[in-house]
């Protein structure tokens, strides 16, 4: 698992770049990363070619408009919705951690998060969207909460990662992040991901290893990393994240540029 994080910490000079630029500790961050290197390069197994039929969820999203965002119960606007997540997220940040006050405000935050990436994708990460200049305060907030039960935490990242397609900044920083939340998490989420349907697993892992360059060595070492650790925890939903992989790599595209 350590040589996986090694390499989730490699990707963020490319994909992270602009985080870096709008906060000066990812500037120093993004300088460490730049003069080190964890200098793993693992051999990778062949990737097979997938028959023309096999799933393809590019061409899904590409023709599907995101649906609209179904407020959560006592909200009638998307701006009161978006004001409320706000003011949450700087409670959070104000309190310490551990304290009852931030239990109660990181539980509240939790619960009126998106719980799909349509909804994500309104608030957070399309261009102009209410709360895009907040994304990264807001994703990192949500992943760094210790309060919520695991299962639960899984479940509504699944949840968000279903039919998703990568896109720089907002999307970008759910992506990245849900990617290292699973390296460190493996079983629990194979062990949800088992009880849905192909589709949507093919789904799931297509957001995770979506990207501007899902072809980069270092991201297929990460990838056969743990589609070893998958294989040995459950067959068929290591066979479908291979599948969903491999659909990428074909494809040959840079998304979101």
């Amino acid at each position: 698992m350590a040589t996986v994080t090694c390499g989730l910490k490699y990707l963020t000079r490319s994909n992270l770049i602009k985080r870096a630029m709008k906060k000066s500790f990812y500037v120093l961050t993004l300088i460490v990363l730049l003069l080190t290197s964890c200098g793993q390069r693992a051999s990778q197994d062949s990737l097979s070619t997938l028959p023309e039929d096999s799933y393809a969820p590019r061409e899904y999203a590409a023709s599907k408009q995101h649906s609209p965002c179904s407020l959560p119960k006592g909200f009638y606007s998307l701006r009161e919705y978006a004001d409320a997540l706000i003011r949450l997220q700087e409670k959070i940040s104000a309190t310490s951690p551990g304290s009852v006050e931030r239990v109660i405000s990181e539980r509240e935050f939790f619960e009126l998060f998106p719980t799909t990436f349509d909804c994500y994708y309104h608030l957070y990460g399309a261009m102009g969207s209410l709360l895009e200049q907040y994304s990264l305060d807001h994703v990192e907030t949500l992943f760094s909460m210790h309060s919520i039960d695991a299962q639960k935490f899984v479940t509504r990242l699944i949840g968000l990662a279903l039919h998703g397609t990568w896109e720089a900044d907002g999307v970008g920083y759910l992506s990245f992040n849900l990617l290292t939340h699973l390296s460190n998490s493996l079983p629990q989420y194979v062990e949800q991901l088992s009880a849905y349907s192909d589709t949507e697993i093919l789904s799931f892992w297509y957001f995770l290893y979506d990207g501007p360059h899902p072809d980069d060595p270092e991201f297929q070492r990460i990838f056969q990393e743990l589609y070893s650790q998958c294989k040995t925890l459950n067959p068929r939903v290591a066979g479908l994240m291979r599948q969903a992989y491999e659909k990428l790599l074909s494809e040959k595209r840079c998304s979101g540029h």
